[in-house]
């Protein structure tokens, strides 16, 4: 099974020439380790987390272990996508960190259960 990138939100500005609104980063990196795949649109998230949860939850759906989160975008959003990964995939959740040294992109794993490796966050190599 391939493994999915899920973006929570595309992080934009607007262009002060163009008064269009630009990818605030260059996402290609993260194809590494997958399709990328847009949780939220871009801009400012509503304080209607009903929605927001209910748009995260349908979105979410085909999340598996294999798959990565990208944390980039809104705090709460990010937070209730992480809590979702780590519901669906029983304490254990991939993410993506950016390295600006190595201009890449980073595998880690949370691991909130205690067992054989321990609880932690673990930089996959």
């Amino acid at each position: 099974m391939n493994s999915r990138v899920y973006l929570v939100q595309r992080p934009t500005a607007r262009n002060p020439v163009t008064g269009i609104y630009e990818d605030k980063f260059d996402l290609r990196p993260a194809l590494r380790y997958g399709e990328i795949i847009e949780l939220l649109r871009p801009g400012n998230i509503r304080p209607d987390h009903d929605r927001i949860m209910e748009t995260l939850l349908h979105q979410m759906r085909d999340f598996t272990s294999q798959d990565y989160l990208l944390a980039l975008g809104d705090p709460v959003a990010m937070c209730a996508a992480a809590c979702i990964a780590l519901d669906v995939c029983g304490g254990r959740l991939q993410m993506l960190k950016w390295d600006r040294h190595n201009k890449s992109y980073l595998p880690y794993t949370i691991n909130l259960l205690y067992g054989t490796d321990g609880a932690g966050v673990y930089a996959d190599e």
